[in-house]
């Protein structure tokens, strides 16, 4: 059944958000992301015409701070060791 929700992850709109907030050359996209400021973020997303997902992703990116990990392999370690410790919290409408 077609639904709005389901039309609109079909977008692929995590491609436009993630070319946004594209890290420079050479940088480490994990901690690129975890040092962006808040002004950075909304710079980057407003020149894209994202600013109505400043709020969501800053959020993201403190919970992304908070996983207290050096880097994305050392949370995607934690991750496999914790097993299913996220099990349920993503939904999909």
């Amino acid at each position: 059944e077609w639904g709005v929700a389901g039309w609109v992850r079909s977008l692929e709109l995590t491609k436009v958000v993630a070319k946004a907030l594209k890290e420079p050359a050479g940088t480490d996209p994990f901690k690129y992301v975890c040092n962006l400021s808040f002004a950075d973020l909304e710079g980057k997303l407003e020149a894209e015409k994202l600013s109505g997902l400043v709020a969501p992703v800053w959020s993201a990116i403190e919970k992304l701070r908070d996983q207290s990990a050096e880097t994305g392999a050392a949370l995607n370690a934690k991750f496999a060791t914790e097993g299913d410790a996220f099990k349920g919290e993503m939904g999909f409408g």
